[in-house]
């Protein structure tokens, strides 16, 4: 399939070899590609993606269904050229949040993001990484609700020290998936 222009699909795309798009794709359901999808400007697809080759979207792609990938990357430009930085996959759902703060007097209270907060779960805990990056007794979180957490120095320690911490919490509405059995659908196999 070869399209010069823009292209509109109301249904679903399945194609046996490669399909080039000049402008545009819009495709209502499901793409199904055996080759190489390749898209020189914005990409919808309302549906699933299955693609037994390359995706290669030269603007915008969003994805209404599930994108299944053998690798996720992403390209960085650098002083040294352009880089592909690799995504770290997780056995469920979720996100992540970071940043840094400052004891002061041995405690500091961290807020979490409005947004990160409305996205993870209020059923299931979220999860808090210290990491010290100036001297101290050592560092624990002794307080977790869902609007912030409290961190304080070991021992009773009244240290100003500084850290980095990241936050992890479930996906909302994803709790409860963890490790989901994929099989080919037997249409793409």
């Amino acid at each position: 399939m070869d399209v010069r222009g823009g292209a509109y699909i109301e249904g679903t795309v399945y194609t046996g070899t490669h399909v080039y798009v000049g402008g545009g794709v819009d495709i209502s359901r499901d793409a199904k590609v055996r080759g190489v999808l390749d898209v020189w400007n914005n990409a919808y697809i309302g549906g699933s993606v299955g693609i037994s080759s390359n995706l290669d979207v030269r603007g915008n792609a969003y994805i209404g269904g599930t994108l299944y990938a053998s690798s996720k990357s992403s390209t960085a430009d650098t002083p040294f050229g352009k880089f592909i930085f690799y995504a770290q996959e997780a056995t469920g759902h979720w996100f992540s949040d970071f940043g840094s703060g400052q004891l002061i007097n041995g405690e500091a209270k961290i807020f979490l993001d409005p947004i990160f907060k409305e996205a993870i779960s209020d059923k299931k805990p979220y999860i808090v990484l210290l990491s010290p990056t100036s001297e101290s007794k050592g560092l624990y979180v002794a307080e977790k609700n869902k609007d912030y957490f409290v961190v304080r120095e070991n021992n009773g320690g009244k240290s100003n020290t500084t850290f980095d911490y990241q936050i992890i919490g479930p996906r909302r509405g994803y709790e409860d998936i963890r490790l989901e059995k994929f099989e080919i659908p037997e249409r793409n196999r």
